[in-house]
């Protein structure tokens, strides 16, 4: 909770000393600063501006609980881009143990659907479109078993994404296999589990509990609408790539792989502060909450960060700004 003085300037933050579970004011020098991301893992705020099923995706950081953004809401701080919640992101299984320390997940690989791989669930069983929208696949997974689902595919499409540049997916190290820097490759990924491979779809099903039975009818049943390019359970329209040469091609020559599991997370949210230039908050008003800085995901205003990396980048920039302006106050 941020508390200010009789004039409405912002003091500090009051908070809680875990070790006496006393309330205890932290008075700022200058000014606050508020850098505390967005509201990925807000659960009960998102379902105030989206729907449940939406709100009750996980997020990859689960520290994001806009905590930050309710402190200034409080004040009567300007919230805005409030229909950007956070379009739900797909990531599969880890490429090893030694990821990293937060242990996150790597992407799931879009291109090995284009490719001809499909999407079951724990009964072994086709559940969307895997060409479809990814909110819509990520919905259609919430729904299923465990909330996951396993990409399936076999030697030709495995090939593929055997040789640079075909990469799986980004990789914190050096490619086991490849030897590939920030990349892996799928035997890369085999070779730390995060892709397992068998010589029959039985054994496939097996190494990861998937009804046996279930995925075998599957597979069978899609290799007939690859045959005939229609999907009449999904309405999927390609069956492989052409520039791969699997059109058609379906899921038929061993060893056959899954990457597995896949789950749904909320990767980033751009529910965000109103800013000025000296990225000073902002109330519904337009006017200056006085003390208060924000910057990162927390305070960009309606600046729309599109593009790999490019929230990073306004956290550097944004959070030299407001530290900058900030240490120019009086004290």
């Amino acid at each position: 909770e941020l508390y200010r003085d009789v004039n409405n300037r912002v003091l500090g933050v009051k908070a809680m000393d875990t070790t006496t579970n006393k309330a205890i004011a932290i008075k700022a020098k200058k000014a606050v600063i508020l850098a505390t991301a967005s509201t990925e893992a807000a659960t009960a705020y998102k379902k105030k501006i989206t729907t449940p099923d939406i709100a009750e995706m996980p997020a990859a950081n689960p520290n994001n609980d806009g905590s930050g953004l309710m402190m200034a809401a409080a004040l009567g701080a300007d919230l805005t881009m409030l229909d950007a919640w956070g379009s739900p992101g797909l990531r599969t299984n880890l490429p090893g143990p030694n990821v990293s320390s937060t242990g996150k997940q790597a992407w799931m690989p879009f291109g090995i659907m284009d490719a001809g791989a499909i999407l079951v669930n724990n009964e072994g069983h086709r559940f969307v479109n895997e060409k479809g929208a990814t909110d819509d696949i990520a919905l259609a997974v919430q729904a299923q078993t465990g909330k996951i689902c396993h990409m399936v595919f076999d030697s030709q499409v495995a090939e593929i994404f055997n040789k640079w540049p075909m990469v799986v997916s980004s990789h914190p190290d050096k490619g086991d296999v490849s030897g590939i820097g920030g990349w892996g490759l799928v035997d890369d990924f085999v070779a730390r589990n995060g892709i397992k491979v068998a010589k029959t779809i039985e054994e496939l099903a097996a190494a990861v509990k998937v009804e046996p039975a279930g995925l075998k009818a599957t597979i069978e049943q899609w290799n007939n609408y690859c045959q005939e390019g229609k999907d009449p359970d999904f309405k999927r329209t390609t069956f492989g790539h052409a520039e791969a040469k699997t059109v058609g091609a379906g899921i038929k020559t061993p060893p056959f792989y899954v990457h597995s599991p896949i789950r749904v997370q909320i990767i980033l949210a751009d529910v965000t502060l109103m800013v000025n230039t000296k990225l000073q908050v902002l109330d519904v008003f337009g006017n200056v909450i006085k003390g208060l800085y924000a910057g990162g995901e927390t305070g960009h205003g309606n600046l729309y960060l599109s593009g790999h990396g490019t929230h990073m980048a306004w956290s550097f920039a944004s959070g030299r700004l407001a530290g900058t302006n900030a240490a120019a106050e009086e004290s």
